[in-house]
């Protein structure tokens, strides 16, 4: 199945709740209504790889007083605030329900988080009302709703086709750009790694639209918007607003708005109206910033007045705009000492990183809206969280242990695993562990082999039980096994392993440094040792990077 036929199949599935919550008679394109209609907006939707359409399909929708918007998701949340009245991201409050099934644009309303079944908002106000969903700023919606009884300017089946396109344009950028994302590696002073760990994917670098005149006006001209870091705003997020204008009546005053949805519909919040003179050409600048976590999809109009504030040029200002639900890459492997950090690269999106010992990928998280716990350093036993990141926001933990470790985002009370860390012993360690005792040791590779302590190792195999003794390179093991030994001849140079008297047999020698003595100290080769073990009833085994054994208590030795 070719890649758009793929996006398209997944968005006719999961537009399929939606399509079908339209009244049948509407869908046959019933444009006007005796009767309240109920009307869809699915709060976006999510492909199968984990990149979600952030917008509200549709974008916008015209309704009458008295109709009912059926809003569906799964892990998104709908918040209408009173008209006019919109305060700055994020809305974390509005995370619960409140303020009922009937909206009349002086109070605000709120779905809660959606599971499985939708939204119903009754509309009883004329109006041009903007929703927002808390857990994905930047996403917005707008809703018209004209007084009772005005004929609607479209049907239902029209709706379904322009948000099925619209979430395709969403779903296709979001995967283009995860396509691209690769993990950042540093080399530390230290020897470690730190790992770059991408949380939700970038937005659009910027967003150019040209301006079209209206009516009779010859006024053209471009509108810009570049995303920068604004630190009076709560969640840090701008754009810088650049309009360039030609046509213009010489010295002429002009305004520049930013609304929603139409040249007369209310005014995006967080946007100063911008001024400008024309030159003696009919040129003009303007200059401003609108704080907002990201363009969203459909639903805001850049308007051009003149000082008789009368609209002469005018353009939709959209991107597509999408999410990801995890971290890109989905799995890193590294090794004890190493750093991963989570960087919150997205704006659509309202994230956290968080790891639950006792949980698995689906239960129930007790970190809905994460606060920070646990330290930096990282062990896997317990519980570790880092705070909401927003954009450009991050989290950091240096891990000490050995293990494989499920992180998830837990924003909506699902644990849903957003990657998974793999994390091998140090580059210059092994793990060797028997039952529930573990342990490292220094290991160097020679030629082809690895080598580690004589020392070291001694001191392990009496751990496991083998009783051993380290004389020079001689090595005395004791032990009940009956099995014949072959007497050996001892080579000068080599370790000499002695079982019960006999030499058993020879082993080839390094002098390396040994970290943990601080001197040169001999070092065997680990396969060797594991030889050595298993000719005597001791099973042991090394895969490069763990050297395993069973219990002591296993073991057949004195």
């Amino acid at each position: 199945m070719r890649r758009i036929d793929r996006i398209r199949h997944i968005i006719a599935v999961a537009l399929g709740i939606f399509m079908m919550i339209s009244p049948a008679p509407l869908a046959l394109a019933a444009i006007h209504s005796p009767l309240p209609v109920t009307w869809a907006m699915q709060a976006g939707v999510q492909a199968a790889d984990g990149v979600f359409a952030a917008a509200f399909l549709p974008n916008t929708i015209t309704i009458d007083a008295g109709d009912t918007v059926s809003f569906s998701g799964v892990g998104q949340a709908i918040y209408i605030p009173p008209q006019g009245k919109l305060a700055p991201p994020p809305w974390t409050s509005s995370l619960h329900a409140l303020g009922g099934d009937v909206y009349d644009g002086v109070h605000a309303v709120a779905s809660g988080i959606l599971a499985t079944a939708p939204y119903h908002l009754t509309f009883v106000k004329p109006g041009t009302y903007v929703c927002f969903d808390p857990l994905h700023p930047g996403m917005e919606g707008v809703v018209i709703v004209q007084p009772t009884g005005t004929p609607y300017p479209t049907d239902a089946s029209s709706y379904n086709a322009v948000a099925a396109h619209e979430a395709e344009v969403d779903i296709a950028a979001g995967e283009q750009e995860l396509a691209k994302t690769r993990a950042k590696v540093i080399d530390n002073a230290n020897g470690t790694l730190t790992y770059v760990e991408d949380v939700d994917l970038p937005d659009v670098e910027g967003v150019q639209t040209p301006l079209q005149p209206l009516g009779k006006s010859s006024v053209r001209g471009r509108v810009t918007l570049t995303p920068q870091l604004d630190a009076s705003v709560p969640n840090g997020s701008a754009y810088s607003i650049a309009v360039s204008l030609t046509g213009l009546q010489p010295g002429g005053q002009y305004v520049g708005e930013l609304r929603y949805a139409s040249v007369t519909g209310p005014l995006v919040p967080g946007t100063s109206t911008l001024y400008a003179t024309a030159d003696s050409r009919g040129r003009g600048e303007l200059q401003g910033v609108v704080r907002s976590a990201g363009v969203p999809q459909g639903v805001w109009e850049y308007v051009v007045e003149n000082a008789k504030m009368q609209p002469v040029a005018a353009c939709s200002i959209t991107a597509p705009a999408y999410a990801y639900a995890g971290c890109a890459p989905k799995s890193l492997t590294l090794h004890v000492g190493d750093t991963v950090v989570w960087r919150e690269v997205g704006v659509h999106g309202i994230h956290a990183v968080a790891y639950e010992a006792t949980n698995t990928a689906g239960s129930t998280s007790m970190l809905m809206v994460p606060t920070a716990s646990g330290s930096h350093a990282f062990d896997g036993a317990g519980s570790a969280s880092s705070n909401v990141l927003t954009s450009d926001t991050g989290y950091s933990l240096t891990f000490d242990a050995a293990g494989v470790y499920h992180f998830a985002s837990p924003i909506d009370g699902v644990y849903h695993v957003a990657m998974t860390v793999t994390v091998l012993p140090a580059s210059n360690r092994i793990s060797v562990i028997a039952g529930d005792l573990s342990t490292t040791m220094p290991v160097q590779k020679i030629g082809k082999a690895l080598f580690v302590p004589l020392q070291s190792a001694i001191g392990w195999m009496n751990v496991l039980g083998v009783s051993s003794q380290m004389n020079g390179l001689n090595v005395a093991i004791h032990t009940p096994f009956a099995g014949a030994i072959q007497h050996q001849v001892p080579i000068d140079g080599m370790a000499h392993f002695i079982v019960n008297g006999t030499l058993m047999g020879n082993v080839y020698v390094e002098t390396a440094n040994d970290p943990d003595v601080g001197s040169k100290a001999p070092y065997v080769c680990v396969n060797d040792l594991v030889n050595i073990l298993n000719e005597i009833g001791v099973h042991t085994s090394f895969d490069g990077s763990i050297w395993s054994a069973p219990p002591a208590s296993a073991q057949p030795t004195t």
